[in-house]
């Protein structure tokens, strides 16, 4: 039979659009609308409907490096390390990432104690058709070694028994 399909789309409660095949809709239940008018006066026009649901776009988070693991010394933080997670730069626009430990923000420019530490990155969209993501990654940081210096290292220590040490002799280590 010859004829043609128009086509709407209704979210939830809203008013009915019309669609074509090249349509993007956004997130949501939607009822859609097929209605055939044929070309020839022996056929009815019909109409049927069918429920369609447009899930959310979750992106995905990736950590650089791709490992999700980085070792990193006190006093270093995760950005002066190149440790930090990113979406495609398509989401760019529609969210932003943000990190968390324990459920408290943190900035990638801070400096974490030392210990390991469990870091979740966040995606927060800014837009209805994208949805919430996290990607967890470990950071080890390693304790600092200070290196002790005796400003009296080249000379000789040496005393006598009954004598007392001197903090410009003796004791006078720096680190």
């Amino acid at each position: 039979v010859e004829g043609s399909f128009t086509y709407t789309a209704k979210k939830d409660d809203g008013d009915a659009e019309p669609v074509d095949i090249d349509a993007i809709l956004d997130a949501g239940t939607y009822t859609l609308e097929a209605t055939f008018t044929p070309n020839s006066g022996n056929y009815e026009s019909r109409t049927a409907t069918n429920e369609l649901v447009v899930n959310k776009l979750k992106p995905v988070i990736t950590w650089e490096p791709e490992t999700a693991f980085a070792e990193l010394n006190y006093g270093e933080t995760l950005e002066e390390n190149a440790f930090y997670a990113s979406v495609p730069d398509e989401f760019n626009d529609y969210g932003s990432l943000s990190y968390f430990e324990n459920d408290e923000a943190i900035d990638i420019r801070s400096i974490l104690p030392a210990g390991t530490h469990t870091i979740t990155a966040k995606f927060e969209p800014s837009n209805d058709n994208y949805d919430t993501n996290t990607a967890v990654a470990t950071v080890k940081v390693n304790k600092l070694q200070p290196v002790i210096i005796w400003e009296t290292a080249d000379e000789d220590l040496t005393f006598t028994y009954g004598a007392e040490l001197s903090a410009d002799k003796h004791l006078n280590a720096t680190f």
